[in-house]
Order: C-alpha cells, then structure tokens, then sequence
C-alpha cells in the first residue's frame, strides 16, 4: 500500500483558496467594472483558473477517495487524468489569449474597442475548453484509444500550447516597451491599462518559476533517463505529474491572488524608475532576465542528465564545479524579476526621507 502523500493534502487546500479567490475576483471585478467589457479576457482567465482549481480538487478527493475506501480502476484514474490535463490547457490557451488581449489593445486600440477583442478571444478561450473534451471523447470513444495513450499522446500538445502561452508573454513584454515609450493616453486609461499589464506580467513570471520546471523533469525522464526521475520520486510517494500539479496549481493560486489584489487597489501609486529610463524596460533587462534563467534551466538539465547518464563519471566533482554557476544564473535572474517587477509597479518603491 502506497502511503497517501503530504502532496495530495497541500494541493487540496491550495485548489480551495484559489476556487475562493477566483470567485472573489470575479465579485470584485463586476463590482468595480467602470465600463470594462462584461466578458473580458481577465474575467475569461480567472473563470478558467476556477474551474482548473475545481477538477484538481474534485481528482484528489477522488484520490483520497480511493486510498480510504473504495478501489478505483485504472483506466478510470486515466480518464480523471486525461480530465485534468484538459482543464490544465484550458489555463494555458486563456493565459496565452490574455497575452495576445494585451498585446492587441496596445497596438491597435481604436481597432481593438471597435472589433470588441477582449470579448471575442473570451468566446474563443470557451471554445477551446469544449474542443478539448470533443477531442478526448472522440479519442477514447469514437476511435477506441485507451486512457492512457490519449493522456500520453496528448500532453506533447498540452506543452506545446504551453510554451507558446510563454512565448507570447514575451510577445507582450516588447510590445510594453513600444507602448510605455509612445502612448499619449490619457492617465486614467494608461492606469487601467497598467493594472491588467501588472495582472498579465505577474502570470509570466509565475509560469516561468513554477511551470517550466515540471516540464523539464517530465521529459528528462521520459525522453532521456528512461523513468529514472520517477522511480526515485515514488521513493518519496510523489511523482513528476504530482509535482506538476502540486506547481501549478501553486501558480494558478498566486495568480489569482495578485488579480484580487490589484482589482482591489484603488490607491494611485508612484512607481520609482531608476534615473535614465524612458519609460519602457530597457533591452539590458529583458537580456539580462532571459539569459540568465535559460543558463538556469540548461545547467540544471546538464547536472541531472550526468547525474544518470554517467555513473563512472565523477558527479561530485561536475557539481562542485557548477554550483558556483547556478547560484550565478538564479541570482541574476531573481534580481532581473526583482527589477521588472518594480518598474512595472508590482512592488512599490518607497524612498524614506528624514529631516535632519
């Protein structure tokens, strides 16, 4: 008997407060909508990390459910597996959709209020959701694929759908750094605008800590160690698409803070720009913070994959010689978030002045 992981609990109660954040949100954003579409891409976007927040509890439950009393198949542990990776797409195409949302309103702005963008990318986010249990239904029911191979063969899509959710996240931060450099809006439009760009750079720096990671266990297991990861992890009663879920729905639960928290911030604040800056992140920093995490993620890849590829190699030694690197490269990307993080007015700076 496999002892019930202290993963299972933690999750469970992450996916209750972000269901209970997603909710408030939405209370929050009606209530202080002030003109903004009914259905928006923001609304779209915590509506799909409620329903990711609902599936996740509802399998652990089930989990539970299962270890405690009954004895599930499975094939049907595969078909609420299959559910989740569903509701976990749904999240990417609605976190991508909200970047391209962003992406639009500030480059075409008269067009994008006059083709009512934010609405349309909101009907196509529901689109996506039902094509995606379309497809599993007609895999599993119409086609005869097994559970298990429409989990295994739909993922490498899944993180296809992730990783260009990413990519058009750094779409938006360039176009940020036009907007920011020309716009002659007027300050309470630039204010709305920054609150859901704070909203929309917040998910991409949360993905890129806590949803990338998973992903690079995942298929340096698969691809290259041949389940070597997992069988060191089920040591720890966990495995990778644990810790994948456990991730994300830490990610889905931080995103749906910071959206409540900046749909509640009514205070106007000054954010503090280092001298010399024009209004936009500066090439230097987008460098600096892309750079700096691939070395991260690719000196993280180099130890693992000597680490079971090499066992006559000395690992001690290839260690010792590395950790100097990644503390480097995570250090330099923590200060770049930091950075980011500030000139966009997710921390506020606050300059203390005392008279002598």
């Amino acid at each position: 008997m496999v002892d019930v992981s202290f993963e299972r609990f933690t999750t469970l109660l992450v996916c209750c407060l972000s269901l209970l954040l997603s909710f408030a949100t939405v209370f929050v954003y009606f209530k202080n909508r002030n003109g903004s579409p009914v259905l928006g891409m923001l609304v779209a976007h915590t509506f799909s990390c409620a329903q990711f927040s609902f599936v996740c509890f509802s399998i652990i439950a089930l989990e539970l459910l299962d270890f405690y009393f009954t004895n599930l198949t499975m094939t049907f542990l595969y078909q609420l597996y299959s559910v989740f990776d569903v509701s976990q797409n749904t999240v990417y195409v609605s976190g991508a959709l909200l970047a391209v949302d962003r992406v639009v309103i500030m480059a075409q702005p008269v067009k994008y209020s006059i083709w009512n963008v934010s609405s349309k990318l909101a009907v196509f986010t529901s689109v996506a959701f039902f094509v995606n249990v379309a497809t599993i239904l007609t895999l599993q029911l119409l086609l005869g694929f097994s559970p298990f191979d429409v989990v295994l063969y739909l993922r490498d899509a899944y993180n296809g759908v992730f990783l260009l959710e990413i990519l058009l996240h750094f779409v938006f931060l360039v176009q940020c750094k036009i907007y920011y450099k020309r716009s002659k809006a007027n300050f309470h439009v630039k204010q709305q605008m920054h609150q859901t760009n704070q909203i929309t750079l917040f998910q991409l720096i949360s993905l890129l800590i806590l949803g990338i990671f998973p992903k690079i266990l995942y298929y340096l297991d698969w691809r290259l160690l041949d389940g070597a990861i997992t069988i060191f992890l089920i040591n720890w009663s966990t495995t990778v698409d644990a810790i994948d879920r456990a991730f994300f729905s830490l990610h889905v639960l931080l995103t749906s803070a910071f959206t409540l928290f900046k749909l509640k911030q009514k205070v106007k604040t000054v954010v503090v720009r280092p001298s010399g800056c024009k209004g936009s992140v500066s090439e230097t920093l987008l460098e600096k913070f892309t750079i700096s995490f691939a070395s991260f993620c690719l000196i993280v890849v180099i130890l693992v994959t000597f680490r079971y590829r090499n066992s006559s190699f000395s690992f001690g030694i290839l260690c010792a010689h590395m950790v100097t690197r990644v503390r480097y490269s995570f250090a330099c990307f923590f200060i770049a978030s930091f950075e980011i993080l500030v000139f966009y007015g997710l921390l506020d700076v606050k300059l203390l002045v005392v008279a002598t």
